[in-house]
Parts: C-alpha cells; sequence; structure tokens
C-alpha cells in the first residue's frame, strides 16, 4: 500500500509555484522578495482554508449522518463526493440544483436518497419538495 501524502507537503509545493511565479514579475530587491514570501504564504493559507471546511464537513456533519445510517464503510465514498458536489457546485457557486443533484447520485450512483436528503439538510441545502405547488400565503391587505 502506498505512503499516504500529508497536506503539508502539497501545500509547500503550492507556496514554492506561488512564490515562483510572482518572482518573475517584479525585480530582485531584497524587501520585495520578503513580501512575496508573505504573499505566497497567505494565498496557500487561503487555498488551505478551502480543504479544511471540506474536511470538517465530513468529519462533523456527514461521517455520523452515514453512521447513524447504517451505511457500509464502502460506500462512503459516493456520499463524501456527493458532499464535495453540494458544497462547492450548489452552495459556494449556485451552479446546479439540490434536487438534481440528488436524483443522480440516487439514480447513477446508488445512494440511498433518504442520507442524500439528510446530507443536504445538515449542510444547508435544503431540498425542494416534489410535485407540489408552493401556494403563496395570504396577507392582509390594508
Amino acid at each position: 500500500m502506498p505512503r499516504r501524502r500529508s497536506s503539508r507537503i502539497r501545500s509547500e509545493k503550492v507556496q514554492l509555484a506561488i512564490f515562483r511565479s510572482l518572482s518573475g514579475l517584479t525585480p530582485p530587491h531584497p524587501r520585495a522578495i520578503e513580501d512575496l514570501y508573505h504573499i505566497s504564504q497567505s494565498i496557500t493559507d487561503s487555498w488551505k482554508a478551502r480543504f479544511g471546511k471540506l474536511r470538517d464537513a465530513w468529519e462533523n456533519t456527514v461521517k455520523p449522518i452515514l453512521q447513524a445510517n447504517n451505511v457500509p464503510t464502502l460506500d462512503y465514498a459516493k456520499y463524501r463526493s456527493f458532499m464535495n458536489v453540494v458544497m462547492t457546485q450548489v452552495k459556494e457557486y449556485g451552479a446546479l440544483d439540490i434536487n438534481e443533484v440528488i436524483e443522480k447520485w440516487a439514480t447513477k450512483y446508488g445512494a440511498n436518497e433518504d442520507v442524500l436528503v439528510d446530507i443536504a439538510r445538515a449542510i444547508g441545502v435544503p431540498p425542494r419538495r416534489r410535485g407540489r405547488k408552493v401556494i403563496p400565503s395570504k396577507t392582509p391587505q390594508g
């Protein structure tokens, strides 16, 4: 089994790549190199923070739901990918509809639809009800 890489190695590579790309844009000045280091560090920190949100949501929100519903451990990958799509494409960017994502994971990947709905609600993206018209409430005019 290959050794698992830590995110520290990856983030250092990202920071080095950012530093190299920025250093070609500025003249060689001692103060400029120090500034470039701080800029590349802040970009790397923001890059790592996004993965921290996904990891925290997995550990604290989704995994307990899967354990409570007795989902087999071998199926965790499909629910983790669902969580990633919901948090990025639905919640953050608004590019996809939550009902379409739930339907895709339930039909194409064979995930339990009730568990998917629980995960979506826990993340903060509740799905809309299907087949029912929303009746607007009557407000008194006056």
